[in-house]
């Protein structure tokens, strides 16, 4: 369990040519459909203040699309030696009519050292849904919900693709806005139910600001702004503390930064970054994230 958009690699050509050709699909599709899709979500009443973060999760609920990119740079390989891992993730979520119950799917990709020589091993790593996400507050400036969440065993714990642990976990999500201000905060424990025991929480927090024009001081920004290209710098905490099992004791904090690029007009959104370890477990020495995004609502299009 995680909060975290994506705990499994990519990188090789046999794996980047399906993450390629499934990032040209969205995006020709985005073309056709390209007056009808916004960011927000057409019709969303959430602020355009209000970002999707990197290494946490929002709050309000809509309709989305995303491939998340990540290369962790610094790995330990063992004897001494560091190598690169990398990690890809198809996200998609989906929202009702009124935009407080949505559905989650987190599909990962892995590319990492082979243990046995230079090489590497490449595939699927462990899924993750969440078949109930609920607004128990939805206010444009201020959401509140819960999410519950199913990582299932699908990744080859031999090959080091998987932990081989089927987890439930429940979270807990704030978004709040004031003005072009966004503050995040995301709150998690989690239970393995199969394989190893174990038990543990995470947390983190989030802030950015959005050059929205127009936006009134401590008001409300424009879900959809009539500026061609909104950029919004943030700043991210996320940290993990293992409770019970063999990695009890466990913990790990970090941080992250980077710019977002919104087009409004078409809905589309490219984030870069990077994520660098505080204290405690490293699982790199940085890690570079890359996401690209949308909000096409499929049963509209479809229609």
């Amino acid at each position: 369990m995680s909060f975290t958009d994506g705990k499994n690699s990519m990188g090789g050509a046999l794996w980047r040519r399906p993450m390629f050709l499934a990032a040209a699909l969205v995006l020709q599709i985005s073309g056709l459909t390209a007056s009808r899709v916004y960011a927000h979500e057409a019709g969303a009443p959430f602020s355009g203040a209000i970002i999707d973060p990197f290494s946490l999760h929002h709050a309000h609920i809509e309709n989305e699309q995303r491939l998340n990119l990540f290369s962790l740079r610094g790995v330990d390989a063992g004897e001494g030696r560091k190598r690169s891992v990398f990690e890809g993730e198809l996200e998609f979520a989906w929202s009702n009519a009124t935009f407080d119950f949505g559905f989650e799917a987190f599909i990962p990709f892995v590319s990492l050292p082979s243990p046995e020589g230079d090489g590497r091993t490449k595939g699927i790593g462990d899924v993750e849904i969440r078949p109930i996400k609920y607004a128990l507050i939805n206010r444009p400036d201020f959401v509140l919900t819960t999410a519950t969440a199913l990582t299932l065993p699908t990744g080859n714990r031999e090959r080091g693709l998987g932990s081989g642990n089927t987890t439930v976990a429940q979270f807990v999500f704030v978004d709040k806005a004031v003005g072009n201000w966004f503050f995040g905060l995301n709150l998690g424990a989690d239970a393995r139910i199969g394989g190893e025991s174990g038990s543990g929480v995470e947390y983190g927090a989030v802030v950015s600001y959005s050059f929205i024009n127009g936006t009134p001081s401590g008001g409300l920004a424009a879900s959809r702004p009539g500026q061609s290209l909104v950029v919004s710098p943030s700043l991210e905490f996320v940290g993990s503390n293992r409770l019970s099992g063999n990695d009890s004791g466990e913990r790990e904090t970090s941080i992250s930064s980077g710019l977002h690029f919104w087009w409004p007009k078409s809905g589309w959104q490219v984030r870069a970054g990077v994520a660098i370890p505080i204290s405690g477990v490293r699982e790199a020495d940085r890690t570079f994230l890359l996401q690209v995004g949308n909000h096409l609502n499929w049963g509209k299009i479809l229609r």
